[in-house]
């Protein structure tokens, strides 16, 4: 990975943001933590709307969120490590530059490959990076396609989702009714500029060169880390105050 890998960069926004943030409440618990599901089974499909495409998209998200490895030992979710890594690899724009190379050349539906060059010329004079035009579907079932999301990862990145995990799920114990939706957009975003090192302006850019489209969508994918980052950020200011003690 070139320049910080992602276990380090992760660690230096911690520190970065420690101070500024600590302290703060992560969550805003709804009055009603469960959002009915009922209204959303009864709704009928938009004219125009292909049913099966939709259930296809359903099932491809539920497999996502239910796709599991094994590395060094430590069972692990696919879909927090590829989360990971377009969050923290300093990288990651190469990388899902190179998937969407591969996906224009080896098309999902089986049609006709093209240079991604190509194929953005034609759909736009190359007026636009392709990020901004195709936002190809993760299916992480697709072994090659994992392997080249997750090129740049390394062991570090991989002890350091499993510690997110960790606190993710210590959150979900200790605040019965807790949901990953609760955590705070504003929060979740702040850290993301933090991480990314990126003016205001620029946060949608970065977002959909690392394969999140937007901002508002990273945000939602991000809010799973936060609780990691946030004990990650305690960790790095008691570490702080311990070592200007003994000084």
């Amino acid at each position: 990975m070139r320049g910080l890998d992602a276990g380090q960069g992760a660690r230096i926004a911690a520190g970065d943001a420690g101070r500024q943030l600590r302290g703060q409440r992560a969550v805003s618990m709804p009055s009603r933590p469960y959002a009915s599901r009922s209204a959303a089974w009864r709704r009928r499909p938009a004219p125009g709307r292909c049913p099966r495409c939709g259930r296809r998209r359903n099932f491809r998200r539920w497999s996502n969120a239910f796709a599991r490895t094994r590395v060094d030992g430590l069972e692990l979710s696919t879909e927090d490590r590829l989360v990971y890594q377009q969050v923290f690899d300093p990288a990651f724009g190469e990388t899902w530059a190179a998937y969407l190379e591969h996906r224009s050349l080896h098309p999902a539906g089986g049609g006709p490959g093209l240079p991604l060059a190509e194929r953005l010329a034609q759909a736009t004079g190359g007026d636009l990076p392709a990020d901004r035009v195709f936002h190809p579907a993760v299916d992480l079932r697709n072994e090659r396609a994992v392997a080249l999301l997750l090129a740049g990862e390394s062991e570090q990145d991989r002890r350091a989702v499993a510690r997110y995990a960790d606190a993710l799920a210590r959150e979900r114990r200790s605040r019965p009714g807790f949901t990953v939706a609760a955590v705070r957009d504003d929060l979740a975003r702040r850290l993301l500029l933090r991480v990314w090192r990126c003016p205001e302006q620029h946060f949608d850019t970065e977002a959909s060169a690392r394969g999140l489209v937007s901002g508002a969508r990273a945000v939602e994918r991000a809010k799973r880390l936060v609780p990691g980052l946030l004990d990650e950020m305690t960790e790095t200011a008691e570490r702080t105050e311990t070592a200007s003690v003994t000084r």
